[in-house]
């Protein structure tokens, strides 16, 4: 599988949170939910990367 991301706002989330978006694959996702804030269907995966809870949205 292969993951596409624009890399301006990669480097913005690296410089924010510390993870590029190429590691979305690596998460090992223990739940997924919808996300009901928006009109579009979102949702987002909690999971753990390199033993730390992250959040995928």
């Amino acid at each position: 599988m292969k993951v596409e991301f624009d890399a301006g706002k990669d480097a913005a989330n690296v410089a924010k949170h510390g993870v590029s978006f190429a590691r979305a694959l690596d998460l090992k996702v223990f739940a997924v939910v919808r996300d009901f804030r928006f009109e579009e269907e979102r949702y987002r995966a909690y999971g753990l990367l390199d033993g730390f809870a992250h959040c995928l949205a």
